[in-house]
């Protein structure tokens, strides 16, 4: 099905089931759902006991090389003969809305990282024909969903044929829970929702919402992401990105810029203010090297919502490639950029927990009125520097950074443990709940 009518149609679809959920009562629907899966998760045992030599299917639909958080649990189950591993690429909401030649591109780029990591297993995407190919009977046994942006009903729409997983694609720290776990023909159908922290299960546990998973599925997972601080890190000269990575000791700084930007976002963009900001800190300080660390979805937000012209979005990404102080970084693996950088500029909300364990400061830039925090980011945020203008900026990068002022170091080790808890890895823990499907 061609772009337009699948995006149509899928509109169409979540509207009949918004309505249909309307007339039915909350707990029929969820004594269906329940018994779907369970009908569902029968046949799959039912498949792998008649079959005892036959691996168990895991398959990861993916759509954004940024948002892959996945890497260690793909390796841990690669490495198992009891398991095999797949990717099915797909298309992100934000590629859905691009031009057909753009969307060609990305695809091909992000299908072409994912494929260094593991087989295709099918394409949900044909960039020939600008058509969504969506199988009926994907040829596996359990989905891992990387976001609902883009597949928010496909948990519904599989869930006859096979077990829908999902590990939330950021650490989450923003109070925005019907983004997070809250999405009802995504999370609703879910057979696991592996949820990141006791703190995080214990919040889903206590609310009663719609569309929240269904009980049986809520696990206590980790965050496969932060698996990576359990390695050594890498030393600072071996990461070719920073400008200047053999002079080891020249500060590293990252600028890490949301995409939410204007009224129908989250919000979190400070760009209006920071952009104009942080190109001039990068400037009158080439003895420090910056790394660009953008939003995967910034680019085509800044052209959306008409904040610059194409040819300025080009002339400031252009600003950042070409400073000798600078360098940009675009793809999904950039914690070895993390551990070996010396300060974090953000106003995302994932990275504030994945940065932290690097031990390094971190200014939180926000707008007022945006941004709020969940339970879990209210206890960070005391680690956090936090600026809401252009002169508070400019106050905490001279305090923190040029002069190396930092009162919150020892409060920030403290908090390490709230994102990265002792214990057995993430990647793990979710192995061993997989394979009590295996016989």
């Amino acid at each position: 099905m061609s772009v337009l009518p699948y995006r149509i149609t899928s509109l169409l679809r979540r509207l009949a089931w918004h309505l249909q959920d309307r007339i039915l009562p909350l707990s029929y629907r969820r004594a269906r759902i329940a018994h779907r899966i369970a009908k569902t998760e029968a046949t799959i045992r039912a498949r792998l006991n008649a079959t005892p030599d036959h691996p168990l299917r895991v398959g990861f639909v993916v759509c954004e090389r940024a948002k892959w958080s996945a890497g260690s649990l793909f390796k841990a189950l690669d490495s198992d003969p009891a398991f095999q591993c797949g990717f099915f690429p797909a298309l992100s909401d934000t590629a859905l809305r691009m031009r057909p030649d753009a969307r060609r591109r990305a695809y091909t780029k992000m299908r072409a990282f994912f494929r260094k990591i593991g087989p295709i297993w099918a394409d949900f995407y044909e960039p020939t024909l600008d058509e969504v190919r969506i199988p009926r009977h994907p040829p596996c046994d359990v989905i891992f969903y990387q976001q609902p942006w883009g597949m928010q009903e496909l948990p519904r729409h599989l869930s006859r044929d096979v077990l829908g997983a999902h590990m939330h694609y950021g650490f989450v720290v923003l109070d925005n829970e019907s983004m997070q776990w809250q999405k009802p023909y995504f999370h609703g159908y879910l057979w696991r929702y592996y949820a990141q922290t006791q703190r995080h299960l214990d919040l889903m546990r206590a609310s009663n919402a719609p569309g929240r998973p269904p009980e049986t599925s809520l696990r206590l997972g980790g965050y496969p992401k932060l698996d990576m601080y359990r390695r050594p890190a890498p030393e600072r000269k071996s990461v070719r990105r920073w400008s200047h990575r053999k002079d080891t000791d020249r500060l590293r700084v990252i600028y890490a810029p949301h995409h939410a930007i204007g009224e129908a976002s989250l919000g979190l963009s400070t760009f209006a203010w920071s952009g104009p900001v942080m190109e001039e800190l990068a400037t009158t300080h080439p003895e420090i090297d910056f790394l660009l660390k953008p939003h995967p979805n910034m680019r085509y937000a800044l052209g959306q919502n008409g904040e610059m012209s194409q040819a300025d979005i080009n002339k400031w990404f252009k600003g950042w490639e070409t400073r000798k102080n600078c360098t940009v970084f675009k793809g999904g693996r950039y914690f070895k950029h993390f551990r070996t950088s010396d300060l974090l500029i953000t106003d995302s909300g994932s990275f504030l927990a994945e940065y932290l364990p690097t031990g390094a400061p971190i200014i939180r830039m926000r707008n007022p009125g945006t941004g709020a925090l969940n339970d879990i980011g209210q206890d960070l945020k005391q680690a956090f520097y936090q600026v809401y203008s252009p002169d508070e900026l400019r106050q905490q990068f001279e305090r923190v950074a040029v002069h190396g002022d930092d009162p919150l170091h020892d409060l920030r080790q403290e908090k390490i443990a709230l994102v990265l808890p002792p214990g057995p890895p993430s990647s793990e823990v979710i192995a061993e709940d997989l394979r009590q499907l295996i016989p």
